[in-house]
């Protein structure tokens, strides 16, 4: 049996019925993509929508009957699949899987390995206890055409209001944006400065999404999300972030893409990497919209960590993180974050 790219075409409850035969011929990278638009029809509510999930679209159709009973035997099948798949590989030894690997989502295309954000890893705000935080976004326009606009949305049970540096908008009193950058060649940067103590006594988190402008992609204007403490707020366009910033860099293929969230009253800042489009439906709702955030800040459902815990059960000894000095082999973030490394764990080499 092929998969193509809609993967609900194969009769929908049918192909379910039938799914102890239908998963063991299915390619590993295809049982993956499975467990995922599993979890977004049971879990997400997307049926008959269009689920963007990371770059890889698919239509749920209507007439798709999986109740949540069906679904869960359908991910502990394909896991079961995936590990007797695994189990053939060469032995593995006693391995240590770093916790951090948990923020790591799998790849489901070759075209995602090495640029997949870390996905709800929280960063504790340790110098922003009381004073002005600055979070950031910065770029470098090669040729003046390209570029990146920042938003930030504060998001409360009383209301929410937006920042963009736009003109003419009336200043806040718990924040101030900087000025916007257009047309400028080499490095840029937006910012916007929060009066922490004065932002949360009104809102609950603070929402960071991006638009890019021209041809280039993110990644290729070296585009990174930061944070810095400040003294006070500010607005100074000619500000650059020290080189001993906390910062991530953004690598989403998306276009409008929601990149960070931050809790102002537990002071935690979140990775993300969602379409602005998830949370657009909510913005007169306080109680979904607040729902929809903490999805986004919760680690991918399934993660590199789950991939190499089911190839290190299939093939190998698992040992914990602090015993890693008793094991043959480690993984760690930094070998899977930014690298090519990730697909060798789902096709293997002939």
């Amino acid at each position: 049996m092929r998969m193509g790219r809609n993967l609900f075409d194969l009769g929908g409850a049918r192909f379910f019925s039938n799914k102890d035969e239908a998963f063991s011929v299915l390619p590993t990278d295809q049982c993956i993509k499975l467990l995922y638009f599993i979890d977004l029809v049971l879990f997400e509510t997307m049926r008959g929508k269009i689920a963007g999930f990371r770059g890889v679209k698919t239509k749920i159709p209507e007439s798709l009957e999986l109740d949540e009973e069906t679904g869960r035997l359908c991910v502990e099948r394909i896991i079961s699949v995936l590990k007797g798949r695994f189990k053939d590989w060469s032995p593995l030894g006693r391995c240590a899987i770093d916790a951090g690997l948990k923020f790591l989502p799998i790849p489901l295309t070759r075209g995602q390995v090495g640029k997949l954000n870390l996905q709800g890893a929280p960063t504790r705000l340790a110098e922003a206890g009381e004073g002005v935080s600055r979070f950031y976004v910065d770029w470098f326009n090669e040729s003046g055409r390209d570029g990146v606009d920042m938003r930030a949305s504060f998001v409360g049970p009383r209301g929410n209001v937006y920042l963009d540096g736009t003109p003419g908008r009336s200043p806040r009193t718990f924040a101030r944006f900087s000025e916007k950058v257009r047309g400028r060649r080499g490095y840029n940067v937006e910012f916007v400065d929060v009066d922490m103590p004065k932002a949360r006594k009104r809102f609950e988190y603070l929402v960071v999404d991006l638009a890019r402008r021209g041809a280039n992609s993110f990644s290729a204007m070296k585009t990174s999300f930061g944070f810095e403490s400040r003294d006070r707020l500010d607005s100074n366009p000619d500000w650059a972030p020290r080189l001993t910033v906390d910062a991530t860099d953004v690598a989403t293929r998306r276009d409008v893409p929601v990149i960070g969230v931050v809790d102002l009253k537990k002071r935690l800042r979140y990775t993300c990497d969602a379409d602005v489009g998830e949370l657009s439906p909510f913005l007169g709702n306080y109680e979904a919209l607040q729902a929809t955030i903490k999805r986004l800040t919760q680690p991918p459902t399934f993660s590199m960590y789950d991939l190499l815990t089911w190839h290190v059960e299939a093939r190998g000894e698992l040992v914990p993180w602090n015993d890693f000095y008793q094991a043959d082999r480690c993984f760690c973030l930094e070998d899977f974050y930014r690298t090519d490394e990730a697909w060798n764990w789902i096709e293997e080499d002939d």
